[in-house]
């Protein structure tokens, strides 16, 4: 997006890229490695050592840096999304496989989709959650987005 395009959000593009620029600094600050070369080895390297509320911490200034950073460079953009999104998976939020549904729908597994989907679906019902094979779910609520 171009400045001209920023400034008709009433957004000033240098505040944009500050914006972009203290996200990804602080998650970097916080697992050094993050924002790496390579995915996903740069970043479960960077999270390894960390408790789940740091790698939380961590994923949500990826998502605020991605979000800002692609107003303006859509590729820093969408890879600091991807780590955020990585890292949201591995936490076991649904949050991941939204992100990544929206970015990449061909990386994720639909069994695994469809897993967590019926594991809501015990949580929010009460029984428990039936096998894989045995799920009836419109094809509509497979979508990763869902």
């Amino acid at each position: 997006m171009a400045a001209r395009e920023l400034r008709a959000l009433q957004l000033d593009p240098q505040q944009a890229q500050r914006a972009a620029d203290f996200y990804e600094a602080y998650a970097e600050f916080a697992a050094p490695g993050v924002t790496g070369e390579r995915l996903p080895s740069s970043v479960t390297a960077a999270i390894e050592t960390l408790t789940d509320d740091e790698r939380a911490d961590v994923a949500s200034a990826l998502r605020l840096a991605g979000q800002w950073a692609a107003l303006f460079d859509l590729d820093r953009g969408q890879s600091l999304l991807m780590r955020s999104a990585l890292i949201w998976r591995r936490l076991g939020h649904g949050f991941g496989s939204f992100l990544l549904g929206g970015m990449q729908p061909r990386d994720l597994n639909d069994d695994e989709v469809l897993r967590r989907h019926l594991v809501l679906l015990a949580a929010a019902s009460g029984h428990p959650v039936p096998r894989l094979e045995q799920a009836a779910i419109p094809a509509a609520m497979l979508h990763p987005q869902q």
